[in-house]
């Protein structure tokens, strides 16, 4: 077999985006600004929505395509979106939110609870195999499909005492870690790390330097997206 060697080319990568916030903290509408960024106003975006069909509300603010994914939430199905999106030559992808692959309903949790159930006075780190390899299969299919996915992820929460506009000190939901299988969000080239108020942080991961210097949170916007797709299409 040979093997040759080339020069790597910023054009060639295909960014996996992580996007992790409490319930409401604007993961949706940012992904959607961020995905328009990246890819232009001519660039193809494809979302699959787990949220109870809750992209269309900006239907009428971005151009996109989506499909609703309706539990159980079976790793496959989401494994069969990707092939889709790439098959149809969209430009990036949404995935609106990875969490319900591993916690909801048909989840990998779930698929492991039934072999449990099932299988009494089973070895239940045995019983990992099955929904282990599931899950093994979605994450690769994420990492090596030829298209630009962004993750939605829901994450726990917990509230911090925090300073507000009125100099008063009150109390803020933070998100602590995504609601997907432990050290998911280091698989990814960039994580965005979004509070209640839609202000972001890049504060875990960042493999394009991109945001190294960014101290503050801030709102994420086509900007952002233009940023990304600068530093892809740089010589």
């Amino acid at each position: 077999m040979q093997i040759t060697f080339k020069k790597p080319v910023r054009g060639d990568i295909y960014l996996k985006i992580g996007m992790m916030g409490v319930s409401n903290s604007g993961k949706t509408y940012s992904a959607l600004r961020l995905a328009r960024g990246i890819v232009g106003d001519k660039g193809k975006i494809a979302l699959v929505d787990t949220e109870n069909n809750s992209a269309a509300l900006y239907c009428q603010l971005f151009n996109f395509d989506s499909v609703a994914m309706k539990p159980p939430y079976h790793p496959h199905k989401f494994t069969a979106a990707i092939d889709a999106a790439v098959e149809q030559g969209y430009n990036i992808l949404i995935l609106d939110s990875i969490s319900h692959e591993w916690a909801m309903e048909g989840g990998v949790l779930d698929i492991k609870a039934g072999l449990d159930e099932a299988n009494p006075g089973s070895n239940q780190f045995t019983n990992w195999k099955k929904p282990g390899q599931l899950h093994s299969e979605f994450i690769n299919k994420i990492l090596h499909a030829p298209i630009h996915i962004i993750s939605c992820m829901r994450s726990k929460s917990q509230y911090v005492m925090q300073e507000n506009r009125y100099g008063k000190m009150a109390p803020v939901k933070h998100g602590l870690a995504p609601i997907q299988r432990d050290g998911l969000e280091y698989e990814f080239s960039l994580l965005f790390n979004l509070a209640l108020n839609h202000h972001a942080t890049v504060d875990q991961k960042d493999r394009t330097q991109i945001f190294k210097d960014v101290e503050k949170p801030f709102i994420v916007t086509e900007e952002t997206g233009g940023l990304i797709n600068k530093w892809l299409n740089k010589k």
